[in-house]
């Protein structure tokens, strides 16, 4: 069972993940939701070999890409272009092989990238970031796909594209494993889902009823904000907020 504990500044521990278990088999694709802070960066970086887990193993049967963090498998000092080799061969493939999908790649990432495909990525914004990092993975032909929350960032129509991009790796019997708060994306995409609260499953199973519990469990609970004075609550001064219920 996958566990991952940090230490913190005070010595203290903290498990962000807590004995999970799970298996896929090719052509699934894994939706993975929960609220913030409860784990499910943490697991697509473990799964991502950018962590090592505390307890538990992972195995995989395939080369696998990760779009995750901004910047997250690109070398700052190199171009768009050099970077698309770069992780190319991370991924074991030839030159050749790269060169084949490079124009496809170029194309998918749209004109923003490729005016600058000849520029260090470090001058790159968050947009253009995973623009090329989701345009490079999901074309690499990789078995595996690992996509942290690229829906967030970009406009809607380069959305649409990698929702749509995703789709099609996983219809040639790829296996996806992505994060996200946009519960259609996920309901649109994924057989599967993942619930995680606290580091530690909360359920697993059939999309559609995963997401029906989680909905029916988000609408029970109520947020609000309160502050002890007017003086104190959020804002500046031209206004602020004392309390909120949601």
């Amino acid at each position: 069972h996958l566990s991952k504990k940090f230490i913190k500044k005070d010595g203290s521990e903290f498990w962000a993940l807590q004995d999970i278990n799970f298996e896929l088999r090719r052509g699934d694709s894994l939706g993975i939701i929960g609220p913030n802070g409860s784990g499910k960066s943490t697991l697509l970086k473990l799964l991502s070999g950018i962590l090592k887990p505390t307890t538990g193993t992972i195995t995989f049967y395939g080369t696998s890409a990760s779009v995750l963090d901004i910047g997250t498998g690109f070398h700052p000092e190199l171009t768009g272009r050099e970077n698309i080799y770069l992780n190319g061969a991370i991924l074991g493939m030839s030159k050749a092989e790269i060169t084949t999908q490079f124009d496809q790649i170029v194309d998918f990432a749209g004109n923003q990238i490729s005016q600058f495909l000849d520029t260090p990525v470090k001058r790159y914004s968050s947009g253009m970031y995973v623009r090329l990092g989701f345009a490079i993975s999901a074309h690499l032909n990789p078995e595996i796909l690992i996509v942290d929350e690229v829906l967030a960032v970009g406009d809607a129509d380069f959305q649409k594209k990698s929702l749509g991009k995703m789709k099609e790796v996983a219809a040639n019997e790829k296996t996806i494993l992505f994060v996200s708060h946009n519960l259609t994306a996920v309901s649109n995409l994924c057989n599967k889902t993942l619930h995680l609260e606290k580091g530690k499953v909360k359920q697993m199973g059939d999309t559609s009823q995963v997401l029906k519990n989680y909905m029916s469990e988000v609408q029970s609970k109520k947020m609000f904000y309160s502050a002890e004075s007017f003086s104190k609550g959020l804002g500046n001064e031209l206004i602020r907020l004392k309390y909120a219920e949601i």
